[in-house]
C-alpha cells in the first residue's frame, strides 16, 4: 500500500484558494493514468493501481511521487457515507466585507485549528467564503459559527449554513482517458 509507512507526508493543511493565479502541471499519459484511477479508488494499491492503468508498480510509484512533488495531489480525504456516519456534514456559507490579506490569513488559521473543519475556500460571486466541517451535534455546530460570528464580527455580513445530507459525485478531475479502456484493449 503506497500509503502506509510513507515518511514524507502531504501536510492535511494545504488548503488552496480558489481563483489563485496557478501554472499548472504539466502532465504526461502515466500521470493522468493515475490520477484518474485513484479518483475512483483512492485506496487503491500500488499493484491495484498498475493494474487498472496498464502500468508498473514502478511506474505508478514513480508517477505518484512526481504529483505529490509538484503539488498536483495535495492531500487525502475520507468521503463518508453520510447516512451512515455519526456527524453531520455543514457547509457554512460566508458573506464577507472587503478583507484585507492579514484577516483571510486569520479566518484560515481559525478553520485550521478548529478539529472539525476540512475545508475552506475563498470564493467570488455571491458568497465570499465557505467552510466545510463535521460536528456530531446542532448544538456543537452552532456553537462553532457562534465563534466564527464573534471573531471576525469586523468582516462577516452573513454567515448561512446548509446541512449536507449525500454527496453523490466527489470529484475534482475529469479527464478523458478512462482505464477501464486500458484493461478492454489488455485482454
Amino acid at each position: 500500500d503506497y500509503l502506509v509507512g510513507q515518511e514524507e507526508r502531504v501536510p492535511m493543511t494545504t488548503m488552496p484558494t480558489t481563483g489563485q493565479k496557478t501554472v499548472p502541471a504539466r502532465l504526461n499519459n502515466n500521470e493522468l493514468k493515475v490520477l484518474t484511477a485513484i479518483n475512483m479508488d483512492a485506496r487503491l494499491s500500488l499493484v491495484e493501481i498498475a493494474e487498472r492503468t496498464g502500468l508498473t508498480p514502478d511506474m505508478v510509484r514513480s508517477a505518484l511521487r512526481r504529483l505529490t512533488k509538484e503539488k498536483v495531489i495535495t492531500g487525502y480525504m475520507l468521503l463518508p457515507n453520510y447516512q451512515r456516519y455519526p456527524y453531520l456534514f455543514y457547509r457554512v456559507l460566508l458573506s464577507l466585507k472587503y478583507m484585507p490579506q492579514k484577516r483571510w490569513d486569520d479566518l484560515l488559521a481559525f478553520s485550521r485549528r478548529h478539529p472539525n473543519t476540512f475545508r475552506t475556500i475563498k470564493m467570488f460571486e455571491g458568497y465570499s467564503a465557505l467552510i466545510d466541517a463535521e460536528f456530531p451535534t446542532q448544538t456543537d455546530f452552532r456553537a462553532f459559527v457562534y465563534a466564527l460570528k464573534e471573531e471576525f464580527s469586523d468582516v462577516v455580513l452573513a454567515a448561512d449554513a446548509l446541512v449536507v445530507s449525500d454527496v453523490p459525485k466527489f470529484s475534482y478531475f475529469n479527464p478523458t482517458y478512462r482505464p477501464s479502456e486500458v484493461s478492454r484493449s489488455r485482454k
